[in-house]
This record gives structure tokens, sequence and C-alpha cells, in this order.
């Protein structure tokens, strides 16, 4: 019998334990860097909980563990019933939200989520008590997924849970790829303080509530769009309620989620959503949201000039010096005679094929930046190029010129060429370095950064000549981004004066073809290997082009071999 009341005390305890304390709101603000991230949890219980050796865990992105040490709850000592703890990742949360969190857990932690991590809190027994998000599984275009946005536990959640339950949540995520999910807002970024309720939960009383899932406020919309859905969410709603929504001064009664407010270019909208019981407003949200509208500016000077977040049409011709194709995000550096600028394009919006020397022109997107260099995100694509196979000369200036601080903008993103310099390292380039180089008294860097160019592996010229280099920065600090081989003299590649500089376009390719061109005389024998290594073509190439029809989409290597030597060059099949 002694044996009966002690596993009946330990299943109480348990149970006690579970259901207890549950997680009500996860932040990952787009304009994080700026404001704060938390994490807000929540007493569920009847009964005050004492939070020593309580502990806030992280599993960063798919990692199947949490990170080696978690945050410490001790400090919040005994969490009445009813009540909210805040644990914070920096100092800012106070001045965003005008009120102390009750931990500030700094950087890298378990309140410091970029939106594809999990979250969880164990008791002293290291027991799990509640988990947002899968373990093991990268929370990127799931149901758990809150990149720049937000995840706010449902209002229907009555207690803990130790294995995760979409349901259970509303998550407000910028992709938009997630699927099966029950309550999941694709493209809906978050924006502190105005879109998060920390000290709060639509869970916490019987009280009616309404909010606003999208769009978020002040979203600005894309010039061109002309409808926007307004969709909401109801709690606690009283038997016979509904809802009139209010646009700009007018109402419509009796509406249902999502709404569609037809728009127009350059115009911003206020919203009201409010829930009506009995001829009474019981509970309300709103929004405001604008499209945008382009600007026209003539050439790339103008539209370096803009405001970032608003939107440009760039009428004159620019000319395509550089295409990325180490990454997925689709960039190009452009320049015209006033200046230059890369375009970022992760969304793939450009789809028409361009090549190295194309002219674009009536290019439209939005302005926009990273780590100090200006770039500009498409939002239509250029049906064609208005001219092709133009020639781009390097501009020649000093190294003097390029870190005068007056000029940090001149010359970014276009292509420059110094004369005379000196590298300071010796042996070979390799992929994501900084090298120093120096011209008389005057230093700055070369970067190495296009990982499948002939540059990686070639050897670091020992005597003093030429670079060329896209210009660049990163947070301030003024970097030349050489390409090839050639745009380094003196460099030597790995086969010892091999294929120095090769073109192969389009890349990527979906026409079925790619033109090789090399700066040597010869024959060029072309192989190309899938991932797993395996040879799927192998061809002489007479007529400088490949055919590639038989090839299914994905990423190859191809192999070229002119005059006995040999170079590499990453190639994708769309």
């Amino acid at each position: 019998m002694k044996h009966f009341y002690f596993l009946l005390f330990t299943f109480f305890a348990l149970n006690l334990s579970f259901g207890q304390i549950i997680i009500t709101e996860i932040s990952d603000p787009i304009n994080s860097s700026s404001t704060v991230r938390f994490v807000e949890i929540y007493n569920i219980s009847n009964a005050d909980v004492d939070l020593t050796d309580w502990e806030l865990r992280r599993w960063t992105n798919g990692n199947t563990d949490p990170q080696g040490t978690g945050v410490d709850l001790s400090s919040v000592g005994t969490l009445a019933s009813g009540a909210f703890a805040v644990i914070a990742n920096n100092a800012n949360f106070e001045s965003v939200y005008g009120f102390a969190p009750d931990i500030m857990a700094g950087g890298g932690g378990a309140a410091d989520s970029n939106g594809d991590d999990q979250i969880a809190i164990f008791d002293p027994t290291d027991t799990t008590i509640d988990i947002f998000g899968v373990p093991g599984e990268d929370g990127n275009d799931t149901c758990h997924g809150f990149e720049d946005g937000r995840a706010e536990r449902a209002a229907s959640v009555t207690s803990s849970n130790n294995v995760f339950d979409e349901s259970e949540w509303n998550v407000w995520d910028k992709s938009s790829s997630a699927t099966g999910c029950t309550n999941y807002y694709g493209s809906s970024s978050q924006s502190a303080p105005d879109d998060y309720d920390p000290g709060s939960w639509i869970g916490a009383s019987a009280t009616a509530t309404i909010s606003i899932s999208s769009p978020s406020n002040n979203n600005v919309f894309n010039p061109g769009t002309s409808s926007v859905s307004v969709s909401w969410n109801t709690n606690n709603t009283p038997t016979g309620a509904s809802v009139n929504i209010v646009v700009d001064g007018t109402e419509t009664s009796g509406v249902s989620s999502p709404y569609t407010i037809n728009t127009t270019d350059g115009t911003t909208y206020s919203v009201t959503v409010n829930l009506v019981d009995g001829g009474s407003t019981v509970a309300t949200d709103n929004v405001s949201f604008s499209v945008g509208s382009y600007t026209q500016v003539n050439d790339i000077a103008a539209l370096r000039a803009g405001t970032e977040g608003n939107f440009y049409e760039l009428s004159g011709e620019a000319f395509i010096s550089y295409i990325v194709t180490d990454n997925t995000r689709n960039q190009k550096y452009i320049q015209d005679q006033s200046g230059g600028i890369l375009i970022d394009d992760s969304a793939g919006t450009l789809s028409t094929e361009f090549n190295i020397g194309d002219g674009i022109s009536g290019l439209r997107g939005k302005l926009g930046g990273y780590a100090g260099v200006s770039q500009f995100l498409p939002t239509e694509n250029v049906a064609s190029a208005s001219s092709t196979g133009n020639t781009i000369t390097p501009q020649t200036i000093t190294i003097a010129d390029f870190i005068l601080a007056a000029n940090a903008d001149l010359y970014e993103s276009q292509l420059i060429r110094f004369n005379n310099v000196t590298f300071s390292d010796t042996g070979a380039f390799a992929h994501n370095q900084n090298y120093s180089i120096s011209q008389g008294t005057d230093a700055t860097t070369a970067r190495v950064t296009f990982n499948d160019e002939d540059l990686i592996g070639a050897s670091i010229p020992s005597a003093s000549d030429y670079v060329i280099g896209l210009a660049a920065e990163f947070d301030g600090n003024l970097q030349i981004l050489p390409r090839y081989v050639s745009d380094v003299q003196g460099a030597l590649s790995t086969d010892d004066y091999g294929i120095l500089s090769f073109e192969m376009y389009p890349n990527p390719t979906n026409s079925g073809f790619v033109t090789i061109k090399s700066n040597q005389m010869g024959a060029v024998q072309a192989q190309v290997f899938d991932l797993l290594g395996k040879e799927v073509i192998n061809t002489a190439v007479n007529t400088e082009r490949m055919d590639v029809s038989n090839l299914n989409a994905g990423v190859y290597v191809v192999k070229l071999t002119q005059n006995k030597n040999t170079t590499t060059k990453k190639l994708i099949v769309q």
C-alpha cells in the first residue's frame, strides 16, 4: 500500500509540473537589430510556481540537441498564478516597450531566436514542460518558422505541452512556403513594438478580442498591387457577434475574414475592424498600409541618392558588369556613367536570362541596403536586354582616392582598377578571405568572395602590378572584389597558365545549352559531373556551344580541358 501512495504522489507531482508554465509569445521582429527579441512565459495554473533552477533552452536551426547553456529562470523567483515573465536578448527592451524585462539574457541564447529555432521550458528535474518547434527540424518553411515574425500561443490553450502542436500557435513569418498549418500567416513580417504585446496574452482572460493578422502595420506593398486582403482573428467571441470594417472612414457591416480592399498605387489605407455585440463594439483593432509608386530616375547616381524602402524606375540604360553564380540570390552588378549598384534578387523576379555586358533599361524595384552597400531589389521582370555585347572598362583610380571618406559611395559596385599594387600575403587565394594590398603608403583590402571562379586556388602575385574588381564595402570597411585570375596581374592559376579566364553563359540556364568561351586558342573538352561525381556529359566544344538539354534541373560541375590545362566551374540548370 505504501508503494501505491508513492506512485500516486509521483503521478500527481508530475502532472502538477506539467500544465503550469507555458510559452505565450516569441518575437523576431524585422527590425530586431535596432530593437529587441524576447520570449514571454505565463503561469497558466491556479497556483504560484517557484522557478528556481528552471531553464529556458533553445535548439538552433535543425540541431537535435539544445544549446549547452540555457537561460536560468531562478532570478524570476516565484511566478504568481496568471503572471508573466519576459526574457529579452538585450537592454533595448525597456526603451522599446516601456518596462523592464524580468531577465536580460543577452545575445545568442534562448531569447535570441532568428525565427527558425526551437524553444522549450525545463523544470528542475530536467523535464520538458512546454515547447515551441520540433527539435532536429529547421524551422524555415515549416509551421514553426517565424523569421522576421512572431509566434503567439492560441487563446484556446489551457495547459502546457511537451510535444509541439502547431494548432496551438498563431505564427507570422516572412516566408510563405509553409503548408498544412492551422494558423500560419506567410509573407507577414512583424515590426517592434507595434506588432507585439509582451506582458499580455489573448488567452489570459475571457475578454472578447479581435486582432488583425495581416497585413502588418505600416506595410508597404509593391506598386501595381491592385488589391490587399485584410485578415483577422477573434477570441472569446460572444454568440451572435459580428464584425464591421472601416476603410478610410467608410464602414461595411457583417464582413468575414479575409476582406479584400481594392487598391491603387501611391495610396495609404487606414483600416479598423470592430467586433460588435448587441450594437456595441466590444473589441477593435486597426492597421495602416500603403501601396508604393515608382519615382523615375535617369541614372544610377540619382537612384543611389533615393530613400531606402522607396520604389524607383531606372529609365536610363545600365550595363551588367558581373553576375554572381555561387549563391541563390540572383545578384548582378550593374553600372552606368554615373555610378554602380548591386541588384539583389532573392525572389528571382528578374527571370529573363542576362549575360555580362548586357544593357538593361526600365528596371523597376525598391531601393535597399545591406551592411552599408546600396542594393536594388527588383519588383518586376525586364523582358529582354536593351543591348548586348557591351564592354565595361574598369575605372583606374588610386587607393588614396578609393579610401577617401568623401568618396565612400562614389565607386561602390563599379568595376575599378588599381595599378602598381602589392599584396602583403603569399600563397594561394582562398574563398571568403581578405588580403591587404598597398600602393605606396596607402592600403585597402582585396576580398576573394566568388567561390566558383578560377581565382580560387591561384597563386598570390609577389610583384607589384594591377588589380581589377568590384568596389565594395562591409559595414564601412572598403574592399575591392576581384573576380577572375585575369583580374589580378601576376596571379597564376593552379594549372600554371592554364585556362586563365573563360565565360560560360547563360548560367543559370533553362535554354538547353550554354556558350563556352576561352581566352586561349585550341579545342575545349568539356566534362560535366553531377553532385555525386557521376559523369553525365563528355564532349568536345567545337562551336562554343554545349548542349545540356538532357540534364535534369540541378547543380553540376563543369570541367574544361584545353591545351592540357584544366579548370572547373559550377553550372546551374533550371
